[in-house]
């Protein structure tokens, strides 16, 4: 059985198309697993998140002995 020539061409521009799609989806997955790779970031911005780090520990702590100075009241 032959194919009408229209019909192959648009079974052809289908396959094309499925590919191309297949790909960018691809690519938009690869650029997101590299945009939210927290390792990148701290690489890019050490001094960044180690200030960030320490900050919220003295945060912390103050609130930890904050709560255990009102539980010994």
């Amino acid at each position: 059985m032959t194919l009408d020539p229209e019909v192959a061409r648009a079974e052809a521009m289908v396959v094309r198309t499925r590919e191309q799609l297949s790909r960018s989806v691809l690519a938009l997955r690869r650029a997101m697993v590299k945009k939210s790779d927290w390792h990148q970031w701290v690489r890019r911005r050490p001094a960044l998140f180690l200030t960030s780090a320490f900050l919220l520990g003295i945060v912390l702590g103050q609130r930890s002995s904050r709560r255990r100075a009102s539980e010994l009241k």
